[in-house]
């Protein structure tokens, strides 16, 4: 699935006026944000000695960058390294809210910290559009993107686990219910999570007189556990699960190989084989009984 948007700072200076289709806009907070926090900023101003930025997530608010913290290297001419319009990502240094001043930094973002931050303004881009959907089914109180916040740490990160877990699990962190209800409803239409499938090689064999029997019970029991299960080559078979994640899946095939192992000691098999199927091809083997 291809990303909803480009990175911010791949459309610096690229931008046509007129431009029809504008990424949406991220929810503005309230108050100041705290030293310490990385944030989003469009460039205003651009001063011998200083820069002037806008902070995209706040109302209202400007931020000052010091040509001492524009970067690492000696810095000539502070245009070179920016301009009116560029989007960065700044380090908040200082805040006085009683004087309304905020200190900036350019240079004491790494390149990680930079990535991480487009990605959760694209995550904050969204949120603003799932909470017009939200709007639409259910009354939205002043305040919800704090509150979601304080409570997942990011007001995307509601909707995910509304879309994973249901309404009942946002209700359990005080939303109201028809809230919780509508953002569950908003997140399973619009996120969609990767599926991993992992593989597994069991071998399961009988030299009883039933023993076609007891094989079959056992591969019977693993397709009754939510595995696929395939013939390779008796008495080799192959199981296979599909799950949002790795380590999910692999804990339940894991469990199912320790059910099958069981199954097959009360059936009485004379072998049992579990290993799962990495990548490359290679089994790593986990049981043998």
């Amino acid at each position: 699935m291809p990303p909803e948007e480009s990175s911010p700072e791949g459309q610096q200076g690229q931008q046509p006026q007129g431009r029809q289709h504008e990424p949406p806009a991220i929810a503005q907070k309230e108050g100041f944000p705290r030293e310490g926090d990385l944030v989003l900023c469009e460039i205003n101003s651009v001063n011998p000695n200083c820069a002037f930025a806008r902070l995209e997530e706040y109302k209202g608010l400007e931020g000052m960058i010091h040509i001492a913290e524009i970067s690492t290297s000696w810095v000539k001419n502070i245009r070179s390294v920016v301009k009116e319009g560029k989007k960065v990502v700044c380090l908040v240094m200082r805040v006085d809210p009683h004087r309304g001043h905020i200190n900036l930094s350019l240079k004491r973002v790494s390149e990680v910290d930079k990535r991480q931050k487009f990605e959760q303004v694209k995550r904050a881009r969204k949120t603003a559009r799932f909470m017009e959907l939200v709007a639409q089914k259910a009354l939205v109180p002043k305040g919800i993107i704090e509150a979601l916040e304080r409570d997942f740490t990011e007001a995307y990160f509601a909707f995910e686990e509304g879309a994973r877990r249901g309404a009942e699990a946002l209700a359990e962190k005080g939303l109201e219910a028809g809230l919780a209800r509508a953002i569950a409803e908003v997140g399973a239409e619009n996120i969609s999570f990767p599926e991993v499938a992992l593989k597994a090689s069991v071998t399961v064999s009988s030299y009883s007189p039933d023993g076609l029997g007891a094989v079959k019970k056992v591969l019977a029991y693993a397709e009754k556990a939510g595995a696929t299960v395939s013939y390779i080559s008796a008495p080799k078979y192959r199981l296979a699960l599909v799950s949002s994640d790795y380590k999910s899946a692999e804990k339940k095939l894991r469990d199912i190989a320790d059910s099958l192992a069981a199954l097959c000691k009360k059936e009485g098999c004379d072998r049992f084989d579990f290993s799962l199927v990495k990548e490359g091809n290679k089994e790593e083997e986990v049981r043998t009984g």
